[in-house]
């Protein structure tokens, strides 16, 4: 590497290497140009080495991925853009793209090391997905990683090696870009199935294993609906001095939400609608949350000495409030907004 920034000795070693690249791409011609793509790669392998032997932070550190079985195929419309088109824009003129990819097994791993101290880190996973478009109704961006191990070390850390392992770590997110009347619709999703860790970290806080350890999982699914009615893609309205929203939300779907913990399960879901004809969005509509094995888990807090009994009871009469027995150590709540703005749990008005 060389240009006017560059030091003749930079400490740096890179490569790189994809073998067996395959592939194609059509094209068409016109003003709006369709085109249509598939590749596939049998391994990548990525190697870089950085030193810095003078200065105010000498040290050294490493970074090495690899990867294989690589997919992707893509598709869509090239429209004729104006140079700094934003989103809104690219998408207005008729510009359109979707498109897959997939992999296979994967490794990461990166170390550091100064005078300060010394990091590292490695992670690998079975595979993985990824999903993305962009057109007329927005961007949308996702995907997912399957079985994935982390290893993090370090001289900062006061454990010889911290392991987390996931069967799947997945995401979504969608929203609207193009400005309009009406409704466009929105999501953001994000599954973490199936978490464990170390029994090492497990034993600092609970040595006689009196908590659950079966892995945990978080799911977070989330949609609804929102009116755009500014260009927030553009550098004029970042650059700007306006403080509203660049839109206001109509709907708010709580798809899914799980949370199970320790031998403790939290679940829900519901669904409300905004009204935007007063200065703060008013909602309305309902939500059901369901807790199992609250109560025990409480009572395993309180006998490993991490809460005190008047802690537990505190939280055991808050939550009297909300929800009401449905089962063994099982708790609902119905918690229900109505559009003159009460506030409803089980029935019984709280505001």
């Amino acid at each position: 590497m060389t240009g006017p920034d560059v030091p003749e000795d930079l400490p740096i070693v890179f490569d790189m290497t994809l073998a067996n690249i395959a592939g194609f791409v059509e094209l068409t011609s016109g003003d709006l140009r369709t085109y249509e793509s598939e590749s596939t790669i049998d391994s990548f392998a990525l190697n870089m080495e950085f030193s810095e032997i003078e200065g105010d932070t000498p040290g050294s550190g490493q970074i090495a991925v690899s990867m294989s079985d690589l997919n992707q195929t893509s598709a869509g419309t090239i429209a004729s853009l104006e140079p700094g088109a934003t989103l809104s824009e690219m998408a207005i003129a008729g510009l359109r793209q979707t498109g897959t990819a997939t992999h296979g097994p994967l490794t990461y791993s990166m170390a550091f090391d100064n005078p300060e101290g010394s990091f590292q880190m490695a992670a690998a996973a079975e595979g993985g997905t990824l999903e993305g478009s962009l057109d007329g109704s927005g961007l949308r961006y996702g995907g997912s990683t399957d079985n994935v191990t982390m290893t993090v070390s370090g001289s900062e850390i006061p454990l010889p090696q911290v392991t987390l392992r996931m069967a799947q770590s997945s995401g979504l997110f969608q929203m609207p870009v193009v400005p309009g009347d009406g409704p466009q619709d929105f999501a953001l999703v994000l599954r973490l199935t199936d978490l464990e860790i170390d029994d090492m970290i497990w034993s600092i806080f609970d040595p006689m294993s009196a908590l659950s350890r079966e892995p945990a999982t978080l799911v977070i699914d989330l949609g609804g609906t929102a009116i755009v009615s500014e260009d927030f893609t553009s550098p004029e309205y970042a650059e700007s001095d306006i403080e509203e929203a660049p839109g206001q939300l109509e709907s708010l779907d709580i798809n899914a939400f799980e949370l199970s913990l320790a031998g403790a399960e939290l679940t829900g879901s519901g669904a409300f609608t905004f009204d935007n004809e007063t200065e703060t969005p008013v909602p309305s509509g309902s939500a059901r949350l369901m807790l199992v094995g609250g109560n025990a888990l409480l009572d395993t807090l309180v006998g490993m000495g991490l809460i005190q009994e008047e802690q537990a009871m505190g939280a055991r009469m808050m939550l009297g409030l909300f929800a009401r027995p449905e089962g063994a150590d099982t708790l609902v709540s119905d918690i229900e907004v109505t559009e003159d703005g009460q506030v409803l749990a089980n029935g019984q008005r709280i505001r």
